[in-house]
């Protein structure tokens, strides 16, 4: 049988769900292997280190053990965090939002680092507060183009989200906050 090797990387998670007793499934956006949906088990004990760094919004440093099906989370190390954003329930409702459009856009598997580099700079606009609802506009504009979808300008939508939801063809659950005002 052929050894396993890990994989380390940084990510941004997207989401994260709960499993069986004690498990995530967390979704992350990475510079080098794109959109990542990996197992973290155990994380969810009071015990587990892993607990308070599996949330969306975090950029973490992970290591990845890849398996037929989903890759096992083993380690995950935080690098930046939502604790400025904790307090603030707009600033909260900007960053889902972002992050689940994000999460729709994206397809696993595909790297592209400016994406990455991309959202990585939004979502810190967004928890370090220098960003405005124009620019987080342009911004979440920008990445809809880098994935090679037409501005929202040229369309006749008036808000991000409906943008968004046709794009992927389904309907986002977050707060719609970004009309267009171009």
């Amino acid at each position: 049988m052929a050894r396993q090797h890990s994989l380390v990387t940084q990510g941004l998670i997207l989401q994260r769900r709960s499993t069986g007793e004690a498990d995530r499934i967390v979704t992350l956006l990475t510079p080098d292997l794109g959109k990542v949906v990996c197992i973290a088990k155990g994380a969810r004990k009071l015990t587990s280190s892993k607990r308070g760094v599996l949330e969306p919004g975090h950029q973490v440093k992970i290591m990845l053990l890849p398996t037929a099906s989903w890759s096992i989370l083993t380690q995950a190390t935080l690098l930046f965090d939502l604790k400025n954003s904790w307090g603030n329930l707009p600033q909260l409702r900007r960053i889902s939002q972002v992050l689940e459009m994000l999460d729709r856009l994206t397809l696993e598997g595909e790297a592209d680092p400016e994406l990455y580099l991309q959202a990585i700079a939004l979502t810190q606009s967004i928890i370090r507060a220098e960003a405005t609802d124009q620019s987080i506009r342009s911004e979440l504009d920008a990445i809809i183009q880098t994935l090679g979808y037409p501005s929202i300008t040229d369309t006749n939508h008036q808000n991000m989200s409906e943008y968004v939801s046709e794009l992927v063809e389904r309907k986002l659950h977050s707060f719609e906050f970004l009309k267009v005002g171009y």
